[in-house]
C-alpha cells in the first residue's frame, strides 16, 4: 500500500493498471485484496490477463475495497 502513495501523491498518477494471468486466481486475489478492481481481459505483449485498475480518487478516499 506504500507504493500506491508513492505513484499516486509523489509521482502524481490518475491510475494504476496490472493483470494476471487468467488461469491464475491466487493473483487475481492478491490484486483485488489490495483494492484494485477487475476490469476484464485485456491483451499485454500478446497475452491475455485478467485486466485490474485503481484509480487515485479512490485510493486517496478510501473507497478502494480491500
Amino acid at each position: 500500500m506504500r507504493q500506491f502513495t508513492l505513484w499516486f501523491e509523489v509521482w502524481g498518477l490518475d491510475h494504476m493498471i496490472a493483470g494476471a494471468f487468467v488461469d491464475n486466481v491466487a493473483s487475481q486475489r492478491v490484486l483485488e485484496k489490495v483494492g484494485m478492481i477487475y476490469t476484464g481481459e485485456m491483451t499485454f505483449s500478446e497475452l491475455t490477463v485478467a485486466g485490474y485498475v485503481i484509480r487515485r480518487e479512490e485510493y486517496v478516499t478510501g473507497q478502494a475495497v480491500y
